[in-house]
């Protein structure tokens, strides 16, 4: 469902979904073989179901704003397959101001990301009592941007402004372990010709 207030001012979106996935490839312990390099089944059902919500507008001249926030549920008929690398709850808000006045070739902002805390199975032979367990967490990234002219404008970002370590993908099976950016700085330089 979407919905737009005051002229287009603010923009709403409400979504309820739901996906089942049946013979997903998978690995189960059960036919591991020291001779085979993967043991892989058939996965007899799996679901995910959740619900977004988002909103975004300008509540005042030169202020946008917005948001979303997801819930996702996920179940498996075998537990050590039940898919929990995806967080449950996720928060993102952004915020952008153009400043008033003699200021007003500036724009400053800057969004959040938080997340619920996934949990990674290991359930490989060599794995099978380790789990990985990525906690909750949050980054923001902040930005300032100035219109030099109609033809030029400069961009500088600082992401992750706390250094939050974090990983970016989580999932114990294929090892696919990738940290999250580190904190670091970025300048952009935009032309129209």
């Amino acid at each position: 469902m979407k919905a737009a207030w005051q002229e287009g001012a603010l923009n709403g979106l409400l979504a309820f979904y739901g996906v089942q996935q049946k013979n997903v490839s998978e690995y189960i312990p059960e036919l591991y073989d020291p001779n085979r390099a993967n043991c892989c089944g058939v996965s007899r059902l799996r679901t995910s179901r959740g619900v977004e919500l988002e909103m975004e507008g300008e509540p005042a001249t030169g202020w946008l704003l917005g948001g979303g926030y997801s819930y996702n549920q996920h179940s498996g008929v075998i537990p050590y397959n039940t898919e929990l690398t995806s967080p449950k709850h996720v928060l993102k808000l952004w915020t952008s101001v153009q400043l008033p006045g003699e200021l007003s070739r500036w724009t400053v902002g800057g969004n959040v990301d938080a997340r619920s805390r996934t949990i990674s199975p290991g359930n490989c032979p060599r794995c099978a009592n380790v789990t990985l367990v990525q906690p909750r967490y949050a980054v923001v990234d902040l930005r300032a941007g100035l219109r030099i002219d109609d033809h030029w404008q400069l961009a500088l970002s600082l992401n992750n402004v706390f250094d939050t370590t974090y990983f970016e993908t989580v999932n114990a099976f294929r090892r696919s372990y990738y940290y999250g950016e580190p904190r670091n700085v970025m300048l952009r330089i935009d032309a129209r010709l």
